[in-house]
């Protein structure tokens, strides 16, 4: 199953999650690396640990999750949980053709997205999803005052939502310490760990940039 790299890093990301909380992972496992009752299906991910047996199955452009009823119930007969991580699209654009960024509602649905990241315990995921719902929200308000970035670096994008007073200095949010996290995540650098309370200052700061 070819992804687009961001999907895959996504995807990793959570794989990472599972691992730093005790399991043995297995990203898009195949033949004898699945139980029999898999054999049929390619999951996206599979997480083993001794008190728990996990499907992950990573869906996007979807409104449902009647066609994986079954195999949900199929996983409980068999001691597995399957769980869903669903990473929705609007149905208009999602991408302002003429700006080239992300529309404003495709922006709130990615800080939904990493909430329920958030809520799942898959840190460094949401993390991610904030990071590129302040990063499109900064290239916005930049192109709704006819100005652009050179170049888009972190350190660029704090620094033009700091001009453009994006951020609520009495927050006490950190910026160069979420993009140093972002940083470590992408790259695949040793991090120790990514907090939920964290992920969550971000993303209440995040949520109130959205107009």
């Amino acid at each position: 199953m070819n992804r687009p790299s961001n999907d895959s890093d996504w995807l990793s990301s959570v794989a990472d999650e599972y691992r730093k909380r005790g399991y043995s992972v297995l990203l898009e496992p195949r033949g004898a690396d699945l139980p029999e009752f898999l054999r049929n299906y390619q999951p996206d991910l599979i997480a083993l640990r001794e008190d728990d047996r996990v499907i992950v199955e990573f869906k996007r452009d979807t409104k449902t999750t009647e066609p994986l009823e079954p195999l949900a119930k199929e996983a409980r007969r068999h001691g597995w949980r399957l769980e869903l991580l669903r990473m929705e699209r609007t149905e208009e654009p999602e991408v302002d053709r003429a700006a080239g960024f992300l529309r404003t509602s495709a922006i709130k649905d990615r800080i939904s997205e990493a909430k329920e990241l958030v809520l799942n315990g898959h840190e460094q995921a949401a993390l991610l999803l904030a990071w590129s719902a302040f990063e499109a929200l900064v290239n916005v308000a930049l192109t709704r005052k006819g100005a652009s970035l050179a170049r888009h670096s972190p350190r660029d994008i704090i620094a033009a939502a700091t001009t453009m007073g994006m951020i609520d200095q009495g927050d006490g949010v950190d910026l160069a310490h979420y993009a140093n996290l972002r940083n470590l995540i992408v790259h695949g650098q040793p991090l120790k760990s990514v907090s939920k309370a964290e992920v969550t200052s971000f993303l209440q700061a995040v949520d109130r940039m959205v107009a």
